[in-house]
Order: structure tokens, then sequence, then C-alpha cells
């Protein structure tokens, strides 16, 4: 693509002849090397083709133009900005190359970044090329072209643009075999023989078109840059998917309307696990490499993923729920100890607070969701959680010797309780109690140091009493299957020997505690008689601890041997008094 006037070099004087009135689709053709099938015929121009009018360039077939933006040594080409927006204008694929003076890698960087700073404002939408063929570079070896051109198509493919290697059919073969790039061929002639691959071959420098002032050189493509080369969205080719945003690769993040994907430096769309300074990532690969959000379920694992993408570890508040991914991200179920304790989280991945049933065992949470151990108190009723924090049921003991007894439902009993067939009495704090309970006015009940109610006849500090089978111990006279007793009103104990009631005097064993009923004994050296209901009947009227009275005399008696005198009577009395009653 050398100016013009020396564009015939190439070509031998038929050749010449022929060119001059060259039809640029009939008559040439490829060889097998192409990389394809011809696709579309175009051209590319400089400001030697003077003003172009691209709508008849249209009309006339052409698909695509490669237009030079300048040099390094002259600048922007006078025609460039009229090229590109009139080509852009009328449907023509746009291309560019820069025809190239470096001799080094970092001269063709210097060329590449000045096109970038050209091209930036307008649509490209066929590849930038770097063309080599200078005087200057005929120096070169293989090794420094490769360099310069592989530089120079680096930066560009680094800017999302594809990118071409022009150079003439010689050249390629001889001087620069190798470069990264696809190459675009020059050899003016019917066919191309260039032995290599190629996408593009420039087959002539003399075609003519309506549109264009005089000669240009004409192009035939043999890669789809049409349906590869996109304005806007995802396309995939060559095993890849790539999202192109004005015609160009995008790369890293990918951000549409609040959806993420990731490119690699290659422009390719990646899926799977991705991880970058901002983070972890797993790219969805059943939607097009989708950045997750929220919960994912992957590989029979749960993670989560914040608005972001970014995968979250740790406890999550999530609108108020909580929920626990470990240091690989993977959401928890189940009994997890953390570091500020247990915590549990159910089927769902949720952090459970308050009592929670897990299987057949109960487990209090705090309301940070910490497993509790030892007695809690709540409004249900108080509690007794284990070491390994599960609700006891059934009895249980403190360090401190207090009994409890949990229900079915774990809740510690308060109040009087039937256990097993037996009685008990818990107070308010479900503590067992032991000993007196209760008022004579109201019910008095003892519980043994079992903490059993007591029933029936008990032995207590020294003193009997006895209790109904309500546990309620029974004062006063007490009529039992065997026998009646007393029970002293004034604290149960039962008492033996006499008690003085208002009917009477009654005598109560001394051995058995029953009272005297229908009989008679000597008590204290009197005969004593007790009538059916226990009232002592004989001898009538004498008050038990007092002297037995003088039987009185008969007339008869009184006449032959006189009446006894005080003294007499006295000392008789006193002689067979009982003994005062015994308690």
């Amino acid at each position: 693509m050398k100016k013009v006037s020396k564009i015939f070099t190439s070509l031998g004087v038929v050749g010449m002849s022929a060119a001059l009135f060259f039809t640029p689709i009939a008559g040439v053709s490829a060889s097998a090397r192409a990389v394809g099938p011809e696709l579309a015929t175009g051209i590319d121009v400089s400001k030697f083709q003077g003003g172009i009018n691209w709508q008849q360039v249209k009309a006339a077939g052409i698909r695509f133009a490669m237009i030079r933006v300048g040099t390094m040594k002259k600048g922007l080409d006078e025609q460039f900005v009229n090229n590109i927006n009139g080509a852009n204008a009328a449907g023509i694929r746009t291309g560019i190359y820069i025809y190239s003076y470096a001799t080094t890698p970092e001269a063709a960087a210097v060329e590449a970044n000045q096109v970038l700073a050209w091209i930036a404002p307008y649509a490209v939408t066929f590849p930038v090329a770097i063309d080599i063929e200078d005087n200057v570079q005929k120096g070169l070896n293989a090794a420094q072209l490769q360099a310069i051109a592989d530089t120079f198509c680096n930066i560009l493919s680094g800017a999302g643009y594809e990118t071409l290697v022009y150079a003439n059919r010689n050249w390629f073969m001889q001087r620069m075999p190798s470069v990264s790039a696809p190459k675009w061929v020059a050899q003016y002639d019917v066919a191309c023989d260039y032995p290599g691959d190629y996408v593009m071959w420039q087959s002539s420098s003399h075609a003519t078109y309506p549109g264009i002032p005089g000669r240009v050189d004409v192009d035939h493509l043999y890669s789809d840059y049409f349906t590869r080369i996109i304005p806007e969205g995802f396309n995939s080719w060559g095993g890849h998917t790539f999202y192109y945003h004005n015609f160009r690769k995008q790369f890293g993040w990918i951000n549409l309307e609040n959806k993420k994907y990731h490119a690699d430096p290659n422009g390719y769309i990646q899926t799977g696990w991705f991880q970058d300074e901002s983070g972890i990532y797993y790219l969805d690969p059943t939607a097009g490499g989708l950045a997750k959000t929220g919960f994912a379920d992957i590989e029979g694992k749960r993670y989560y993923f914040d608005e972001a993408g970014v995968k979250r570890t740790g406890l999550l508040n999530l609108g108020g729920t909580v929920y626990y991914a470990n240091a690989d991200g993977v959401c928890q179920k189940g009994l997890v100890p953390l570091e500020d304790g247990v915590h549990y989280f159910d089927d769902e991945y949720k952090m459970h607070t308050g009592l929670t049933q897990v299987g057949d065992k109960l487990y209090m949470f705090n309301p940070q969701g910490v497993m509790q151990t030892g007695m809690v108190a709540l409004e249900t009723g108080k509690y007794m959680f284990g070491s390994d924090g599960a609700a006891i049921k059934g009895w249980y003991s403190n360090e401190q010797g207090q009994k409890f007894f949990f229900n079915q439902d774990h809740v510690a009993v308060t109040g009087n309780q039937t256990i097993e067939k037996a009685n008990y009495l818990f107070n308010p704090e479900g503590v067992m109690q032991t000993g007196w309970s209760g008022e004579i006015a109201t019910g008095r009940y003892y519980f043994g140091p079992d903490g059993k109610m007591v029933t029936g006849w008990s032995d207590i500090e020294g003193q009997r009493y006895y209790f109904g089978a309500d546990g309620k111990m029974v004062v006063g006279m007490a009529s039992l299957p065997d026998g009646v007793y007393y029970l002293e009103p004034k604290d149960g104990h039962r008492t033996v020997g006499w008690v003085q009631q208002p009917d009477g005097w009654r005598y109560f064993d001394g051995n058995t505690g029953k009272m005297l009923v229908k009989t008679t004994a000597v008590l204290e050296n009197v005969s004593c008689t007790f009538d059916k209901n226990g009232l002592l009947a004989d001898p009538a009227g004498w008050t038990p601890g007092t002297p037995l009275p003088a039987p009185a005399p008969d007339a008869g008696a009184a006449a032959s041997t006189g009446a006894s005198t005080p003294a007499a009577s006295a000392g008789a009395s006193a002689q067979t008094a009982p003994a005062a009653p015994a308690n």
C-alpha cells in the first residue's frame, strides 16, 4: 500500500495493463491456504484516492474498507475523517491501517497508542492493521519484524480491536514468516499462492469503482468479521464467547443492567469460579457467565453472593435472618461451633434463636443465636440445659443439692406434683421441698428427705404424726380403722395418757396411742371403766390426778362404827388419785 506511483513495481507489463481495467470480483481466486471461501470484496483507501462518494461505492458491492489513519511522519491522513464517517454512513464496514516506520517494538508501541488516540472518537467496525513494508524495515531480521508486529497488535487487541498484519507475499515468505495476528497478504495476480494461512488478500492496486476518482486497492476477505465483530452484545465464535461494545471486545468486568460478567485478557467470557482482588465470584455456566448473586446451589453446596456477586463468608444478616457460610463460603446446617459458641442453622440454613427443637432434643439460643447451657428462666418456665445444650427431662440435682423435676416439655414443675405415683412439692423456683409445709388452719403436710409427701403414720423429730391419704396432717380426735387416736390440735403430734374434753375424760394407751373404749383398766392404781365412746364412766365424777373420793357410808355402818374423820377421808383420796395425764 505504498504510494500509487510505486505500486506497479510488483506487476509485470502485462499485469499492469490488465490491472488498469480490473474488475474486482471476476477472475481472481485464493489458494487453499486462505482460511475459508471468499466472503466479501473490499477496498483500502488513503488520501491518494481523494474525495470518495461512499454511497456509490456501497452500491457497487463493496462491503468493507480498510482506511489509512495516518503515519508517524505526516500525522493523521488528510482524508481519514471523511473516509471513516462516509463509509460508516453508507453502511460499509470500516477497518483501519497505519503505514508503519517502526524499527523497534518500542516504536511500534508508540504507533499503536497513536492509532488508538486517532480512532477513539469513531466506530471502527473491522480489524486494525499494521502495514510493514517500508525501506527502513528491510534490514531487520524475522524476529525483529515479528516483535514490531506483535507489539502493535497486542496493544490494539488489548483495546478490544481485531488486528491484522499487512505485507506482501515476499515479505511474509522471506522476511517475516511468523506473526501472532492474522495475515493480510498483498500479491497482485489472478490468484494468491502464499503457502501460509491468511484472512485477506490484496489482489490489485488498479481497481476502479464508481464514486472513487482514481485507482484503488482491492481486497478479498476469507474470515467472517461481519458476524464476528458486532456493535453490541455477546458473540460466540472460535469456541469462546465475547462481549462487544461499539464493535470492540470488552475485558474485565462487564456490567449490564445490574448483571455482571467477566472477560479475561483474551476477551473470553469466563465461567465457573473466578477470583480477583475484589473477591471470589461464581460465573454461572448455565447463564452465559452471569455472576451469581444471592443464594446459589453449586455442586451440591449452597453459597451466598452479595449484590456485587462477591462470595460471602461468616455470619450473614440478610434482612434480619442470619445465615453462616464457612471459610470456603459453604452455607452450614445443623449445630455449628463458632468463636462465640454453638449456633443452630436449620435445613433452610437459617439461624435460630430462642427455644428450638432439633430432632428429639430441645435447645435454647440467645438473641445472638448462641446455644445456652445451665438453668434458664423464660416466660414459659424454667429449663435446664446440659453441657451439650440439650434440655433435661426428669430429675436433676444442682451443685447446691437442690432437686428439680422437668416435665415432658422440659419445663421445671412447680407446686404440688404427682410423679411416679408419689406426691411432691416444688416452690415457685422449681426447687423440690422437704419438711413441713402449710399451716394447721389450712392444712399442714410433711415431705420426707426424698421429697415424697408423707401419708399415714410417721415419726418426725421424736414425735408421731398421722397424715391422711391426701397428705394432710390430721389433728384432734382421729378415728382410724384400728382405733381412735388423739392428735394434738396445736401441732398434730400423737398424745397418750389422759385427755380432758368437753364431754369428759378419755385415756389413750401409752404404747399404742389408741383410746380405751368399753373396758376397765387400772390406771394409776385406780380401776377405771370406759364406755363405748371412750369416756371415763367409773369412778364417776373423778378427775384424774386428784384423790379418789371416799365411798359414801351407809346408815347402819355409821351407827355402829361412827363417822370417819375428815383427815381419814383425805388420806384415802390421796392414796388412790391417778397420776397427771401423760402426753
